[in-house]
């Protein structure tokens, strides 16, 4: 009746023959399962059909291609539309399953003038549809961030400052959270091995993790493995305050399992200091350079080397 599943099973009795056992390999702890007893709304189903949708981007591209004389084009505006239903279940006769809806919107403009072409931008992501930014804002949006990018030039090599826009901040802590991943801590592989509960940021900076936000896009009762999500502080003070461990890796490492197989939940950073405005924050940095845009990948979690393509824009004291 299932000839997929069936397939699975002699794989995988046919490699148990040559393959040692594995202590670390187990389920998690009992007691830490999910105990069901706690909700989550995820799940916001939109009533849409084609007609709709294509109404939407077509709008999108509209806006932006209104907006400016110097938009020539758009590479499209793309709407995606999800919806999830996730079983878990192991012998331990636990079973559970939830429901999550996601959507996204997004445009790319181009822009041009008599020396350059450029182009850039715009997304927006949701679990409920009416939580997108609007049609309007996306395509004018782009079509502001492509214009501003005309007429770009290379600047000299040089050691100055940096603030990394909203836009790619993130990423930037998405190689933290591999980097606090146990099983690159068991492996001995991340350049933060020896950091534990030492200071790897300045005091002000904290990052607080809340699985339990409401239409939260990172919001999960429990991991892969069924274990129990917790509210937790990654890094307090600047300090690193717990690795991300699954079943395997907690037992790899005789610690206990954070309920991380899976990934992170929605990361806060904050800072108990008094948050200085965007607006602010360039004047103070006088000279440097406000990163739009990384690419590439260069980035060793090994040894923590950072090498990276940014575009932005530079300031420059006058």
């Amino acid at each position: 009746m299932f000839p997929s599943i069936c397939k699975a099973i002699d794989q995988a009795i046919d490699m148990s023959k040559f393959t040692e056992l594995d202590l670390c390999s187990s389920l998690p702890n009992q007691d830490l399962l999910f105990n069901h007893k706690k909700t989550l709304n995820l799940f916001f189903p939109w009533q849409c059909d084609l007609k709709k949708i294509i109404n939407l981007v077509q709008l999108v591209e509209k806006s932006s291609l209104e907006f400016d004389s110097k938009i020539t084009n758009t590479e499209g505006a793309v709407f995606d539309y999800s919806m999830t239903l996730k079983y878990l279940g192991n012998t331990y006769d636990w079973l559970d399953s939830y429901c999550s809806t996601y959507y996204y919107l997004s445009n790319c403009a181009v822009a041009s003038n008599n020396i350059s072409m450029e182009r850039d931008y715009v997304y927006s992501v949701a679990r409920d549809f009416y939580d997108l930014k609007s049609a309007h804002f996306i395509g004018e949006e782009s079509s502001k961030k492509s214009i501003l990018k005309l007429n770009s030039k290379k600047i000299n090599t040089q050691c100055t400052s940096v603030i990394f826009s909203s836009d790619v901040s993130a990423g930037l802590f998405k190689y933290l959270a591999t980097a606090l991943n146990g099983h690159f801590v068991y492996k001995k592989t991340t350049f933060l091995l020896n950091y534990f509960q030492k200071k790897i940021f300045p005091e002000w900076l904290n990052i607080f993790e809340n699985p339990f936000l409401e239409k939260g896009l990172s919001s999960q009762l429990f991991d892969n493995e069924g274990v129990s999500t917790s509210q937790k502080k990654i890094i307090n003070k600047g300090c690193i305050e717990t690795w991300l461990l699954d079943t395997y890796s907690s037992n790899k490492l005789n610690l206990d399992n954070t309920g991380h197989a899976g990934g992170i939940y929605n990361w806060l950073v904050f800072s108990y200091k008094k948050i200085v405005e965007y607006k602010y924050l360039l004047k103070e940095m006088n000279n440097g350079l406000l990163i739009t845009e990384l690419f590439g990948n260069g980035v060793n979690i090994m040894t923590g080397d950072y090498s990276r393509g940014a575009c932005g824009f530079f300031s420059k004291k006058r």
